[in-house]
């Protein structure tokens, strides 16, 4: 009886901890903050889903026609030159085509050290509202804000 008293009693200091570090499902560190919403707006986030086609489409449309261009070591230059502005065009034309905007929110708050951090971020389907607790997390080089 004493034994699980004791166990039941360790279990809820441990929930209260406000630790200032997470583990993920693969075993990393990840560094964690812990605050209170002051201002909750909803915003669109614009989004890109750049795979690298255009950069790649557009190197070799722009290989093929350097190579049209000129003899010899002028060929090979053009060639090069084709390459270089060819996968910067089609990077640009895929990166324009490949932005959209999706609903977020404009998140304000204070961490627990009196810190003032602004986060905009997609819509997760969390409801954030003023005054409540959250978290402030980064993980696989993104920040995010979650309860």
């Amino acid at each position: 009886s004493l034994i699980l008293m004791v166990a039941v009693s360790s279990l809820m200091l441990t929930g209260c901890a406000t630790d200032k570090a997470m583990v993920n499902n693969q075993g990393q560190v990840e560094q964690a903050k812990f605050g209170i919403l002051q201002s909750v707006r909803p915003t669109m986030v614009n989004i890109s889903n750049v795979s690298g086609v255009g950069l790649v489409s557009g190197a070799v449309v722009g290989g093929v026609l350097g190579n049209q261009i000129g003899g010899g070591n002028g060929k090979k230059w053009a060639r090069v030159l084709g390459i270089i502005a060819g996968g910067v065009v089609g990077n640009n034309i895929e990166s324009q085509n490949s932005q959209r905007s999706v609903p977020g929110y404009d998140l304000e708050f204070y961490t627990d050290e009196g810190q003032f951090i602004r986060i905009i971020q997609t819509d997760i389907g969390q409801g954030f509202r003023s005054g409540t607790r959250v978290r402030l997390v980064k993980q696989n080089g993104q920040t995010v804000v979650t309860y």
